[in-house]
């Protein structure tokens, strides 16, 4: 029987998304993060966190004159840490570097959206070294709607793969990666 590398891969993925499912981390304290990266990834103080989720997707990196490009387009799914929510997020960035995530209950039905700015992303390199940058994400004013309409910032942690093995290519490069998106802001306020 053949396997080819791509079989592998998306095994591995699907694995490591059920591992991390499994393991549920929440947000790293701040007493352990060194304290250059405390200011990039912490939410604003008074924010709780509203949601979790982990995702598998792909970074896709442009193929210019033999060339990866050193940014690249998300294209994620992300499952909410609580199995009996039934929801989830489509994650990617549609045009002039907006990152978009639209919320989808079971009946697929869009129950909220959000979109953010990345060319103002606050990053910081993967502590493993070789896993796409762990970020924070900053909501576009007036953007958020639905259930996302409290959200203030979202982060993007434990993060798994997503950069290129190299720099070289003919085509574009589609590379898949894990994470855990925390979504922070205020609790909406109860209805009288």
């Amino acid at each position: 029987m053949k396997i080819n590398t791509l079989t592998i891969l998306t095994v591995v993925t699907l694995g490591t998304a059920c591992s991390l499912a499994a393991q549920k981390p929440h947000p790293p304290a701040l007493s352990k993060l060194p304290a250059a990266q405390d200011v990039t990834v912490t939410p604003a103080a008074g924010t709780q966190l509203l949601y979790q989720f982990l995702a598998t997707g792909t970074q896709t990196y442009a193929c210019k004159a033999g060339v990866l490009s050193t940014t690249s387009i998300p294209k994620a799914v992300l499952a909410d840490a609580d199995p009996t929510s039934h929801l989830t997020i489509n994650h990617d960035e549609p045009v002039d570097k907006m990152a978009r995530w639209t919320m989808v209950d079971a009946s697929g039905k869009t129950v909220a959206a959000i979109q953010t700015d990345k060319t103002k992303a606050k990053r910081f390199p993967a502590p493993d070294g070789i896993s796409i940058a762990w970020l924070r994400l900053d909501p576009v004013k007036g953007e958020g709607s639905g259930r996302f309409q409290n959200v203030t910032s979202i982060q993007r942690l434990y993060t798994g793969g997503g950069n290129p093995a190299g720099t070289t290519c003919t085509t574009d490069e589609a590379v898949p990666y894990t994470a855990h998106y925390y979504f922070w802001g205020t609790p909406a306020k109860p209805a009288y």
